[in-house]
């Protein structure tokens, strides 16, 4: 269904003048940047800049120190370039993937602790969790007709089956993908919804969410509806499109059975194209 409201995305027009203020003296910081090409350009465009803007409550110079480590972070790890062939063997497991929207248009990455696969490093899980981040990025601009003005995804955190003692209990591997969500994907998350889960966890975020900031856990929400009409309702009420919404969360979507990936090898990414970015002083 096509909508034409802005679901994340602001405007300069939006912006009240001390905002404005401080978009033109973000944007006159990268225009002087030299040696941009046409497609860093691209990556810089003013939904870029008032995202890095909002992560740093309007302070021009912070959002410029931000942007340069996320420039220089894709340089170096480049998400947007994983070849589906470093994390295939990790997605047939179903662990994490992309799969559906809500109403709004918002890409719904599900995380399924019990399918968490043995033998694989901290770095590949890491790696997985990149890829599929940028997977909703690639999903966005695909559907930005349907969808104008989608910025944010979210999280399905399904903790079936969780204990302090299993493999994917990883503090570590948390924290990290903690930090890359508020420092290299600012305003990316729309809501991280976490379901099923056992009271031990509670030990376990407690942990996690010291090393995140209040915004991105001010977006966390505790479902505690049992699997069924109660959970379903709790998602009816979120804002999820049932038909959208996987049928052991209360949807009607059926799972996936097998990997579904667009990936960098069949998608011209310009919009998310890395790049080196001045250092800062």
């Amino acid at each position: 269904m096509t909508t034409s409201k802005l679901v994340d995305a602001q405007s300069y027009s939006m912006l009240n003048k001390e905002q404005k203020a401080a978009y033109d003296e973000l944007k006159k910081i990268i225009d002087g940047w030299a040696h941009l090409s046409e497609a860093q350009k691209q990556w810089l465009d003013e939904a870029c800049l008032l995202r890095y803007l909002r992560a740093r409550k309007f302070k021009a110079k912070k959002a410029k120190e931000m942007l340069v480590g996320t420039m220089n972070w894709r340089v170096e790890e480049k998400p947007h370039h994983i070849p589906h062939t470093a994390i295939y063997s990790q997605a047939t497991h179903l662990s994490n993937y992309v799969h559906g929207v809500d109403k709004h248009g918002h890409p719904i990455c599900y995380m399924r602790f019990e399918r968490d696969p043995p033998g694989f490093s901290s770095e590949e899980k890491l790696k997985y969790i990149k890829f599929n981040l940028e997977e909703s990025l690639r999903i966005m601009d695909r559907n930005a007709a349907i969808y104008p003005g989608v910025e944010k995804l979210i999280y399905i955190i399904d903790l079936n089956g969780f204990s302090m003692t299993a493999p994917g209990a990883d503090t570590g591997i948390a924290s990290k993908w903690g930090d890359m969500l508020q420092n290299h994907y600012p305003e990316r998350l729309y809501k991280a919804y976490l379901v099923n889960y056992p009271t031990i966890f509670s030990f376990f975020w407690r942990i996690v969410s010291a090393f995140m900031d209040k915004v991105t856990v001010e977006k966390v929400h505790w479902c505690n509806k049992a699997p069924g009409e109660k959970m379903q309702q709790y998602f009816l009420e979120q804002g999820f499109d049932l038909d959208l919404l996987e049928k052991p969360f209360g949807g009607k979507l059926d799972p996936l059975k097998k990997p579904n990936l667009i990936g960098h090898d069949d998608y011209e990414d310009v919009h998310h194209i890395s790049v080196k970015g001045e250092k800062t002083a």
